[in-house]
């Protein structure tokens, strides 16, 4: 039986916990244990305040705990707490931000982004690069809503503002496209001030069913940093079950079929064609979501990563 540590900040977005659930369910509850950088609970609110004390603290059971692997989602100086480096999984999800004295230490290293691969190339061993090791969902969480809901609106994008949205946006809005935005633009951003209307207040995870299940249909632009592939919102949008307009990037292609699994775009003129499309031909909307659904569920869960990543490290 192996014992293993997974070292995490608590994401909004809920990665950690996809991730922690799936080790669970794989090795057994009493075989993994959660560690986040920073506290996740009121009563370790101190954390916060005394960063230096959580940190050190994590540092020191590191060093005195005989895990048999340590996953870091995200490179971290608590690395350098394991002095063997075939015990060190890092899983990069954001880009390829890793120093190269932390690289050089990491036994196995996975990549989210392929589009980040050349870069990751010149800051780590090659024998440590263990391969793209994509985003998922999580079956329990991401499921389509009752079958009562009924979608009143065209197109929603859930989003935090990066550069790259804020100019496809200002585009969209200026060609006239229908798009309700969820996200942190809300009350901070000038779109919201120039289109009230159409932003809104960012959701948690628990409301997202409920929230797609609103929409025909789901946007998805990438963030500045994603260079191919593509971000987690795409699976999690083909588990709710709702047709998806993404921004084509190079290797998508190798997660999702663009012609019968998701529509993709590269300019505001085939997004509007695109949305044109499914819109006014909603059977056909409805049968490529529920084959995206069918694909995500047979190779694209957090179980299947956790697998591809034990099974590298044995």
């Amino acid at each position: 039986m192996m014992h293993i540590a997974l070292i995490a900040k608590p994401w909004r977005g809920g990665l950690a916990d996809y991730v922690h659930a799936a080790l669970r369910d794989i090795a057994g509850p009493e075989q993994v244990t959660y560690l986040p950088v920073r506290p996740v609970q009121l009563r370790d609110s101190w954390g916060r305040v005394a960063k230096r004390h959580w940190y050190d603290r994590l540092y020191r059971h590191l060093e005195t705990t005989p895990y048999d692997m340590v996953l870091f989602l995200q490179p971290t100086g608590l690395m350098q707490a394991i002095a063997d480096s075939h015990k060190k999984v890092c899983w990069l999800v954001d880009g390829a931000r890793i120093d190269p004295q932390l690289a050089a230490g990491v036994g196995h290293l996975f990549l989210s982004d392929p589009g980040n691969m050349d870069v990751l190339k010149t800051r780590a061993p090659a024998h440590h690069i263990a391969g793209i090791l994509p985003f998922a969902m999580a079956p329990h969480i991401h499921c389509p809503g009752p079958a009562s809901c009924t979608a009143d609106r065209a197109m929603g994008f859930i989003a935090n503002h990066d550069p790259k949205r804020d100019a496809w946006l200002e585009s969209m809005f200026a060609a006239g496209l229908d798009c309700h935005v969820h996200g942190n633009y809300f009350l901070s951003h000038p779109l919201f001030r120039r289109h009230p209307l159409r932003i809104h207040p960012a959701v948690p995870v628990a409301a997202m069913q409920a929230l797609y299940a609103r929409y025909r249909l789901s946007l998805n632009i990438h963030a500045a940093i994603v260079q191919g592939g593509t971000n987690m919102r795409t699976f999690e949008a083909a588990g709710y079950g709702v047709p998806q307009l993404v921004e084509h990037l190079p290797g998508i292609d190798q997660l999702f079929d663009p012609d019968t699994e998701i529509a993709t775009f590269r300019t505001i003129e085939e997004l509007t064609a695109q949305q044109q499309r499914l819109l006014a031909n909603p059977a056909a909307a409805t049968r490529m979501a529920a084959n995206a659904r069918v694909r995500v569920l047979a190779e694209h869960t957090y179980h299947h990563r956790m697998q591809t990543i034990l099974a590298r490290f044995r």
